[in-house]
């Protein structure tokens, strides 16, 4: 019987076994990769995660990555993980102007104040970022 202090955690023979729950090791129930990470692993990287991430780019992830065209907003500084020499233009808010930025060292980097296309400047650098 299941009585006084037994839970099914200290006597499952007698209280039967635990519901799944986060943080018991295993995947199970309605757990996922976003619900429960310890148990269930992490979640790959994904367009709208909130970080450039995976084979995402300002052109395939604009939210992520910082958009293409005057897609986006950023500032010189703000952090970043795109792979390579990315290149994204946004809205720089604290200049009041578009600017052309790449992706550098883990942080965007501001190159020219009001490129003349800034749909061609988007992953890889081009002359029409200036």
């Amino acid at each position: 019987m299941c009585n006084g202090t037994d839970t099914c955690m200290s006597c499952p023979g007698d209280c039967g076994s635990c519901p799944p729950r986060c943080g018991d090791g295993a995947c199970n129930g309605g757990e996922t990769c976003g619900s429960c990470a310890g148990d269930c692993g992490a979640c790959p990287p994904r367009c709208g995660d909130g970080t450039c991430n995976g084979g995402e780019t300002c052109g395939s992830c604009p939210g992520d990555c910082g958009g293409y065209g005057h897609l986006g907003s950023g500032e010189n500084g703000d952090p970043c993980s795109a792979p390579g020499e990315t290149w994204r233009c946004v809205y720089i808010g604290s200049w009041e102007t578009y600017g052309s930025q790449v992706c550098r060292s883990g942080g965007w980097i501001t190159f020219h104040l009001n490129p003349n296309d800034c749909t061609a400047c988007c992953d890889a650098y081009s002359t029409s970022c200036y």
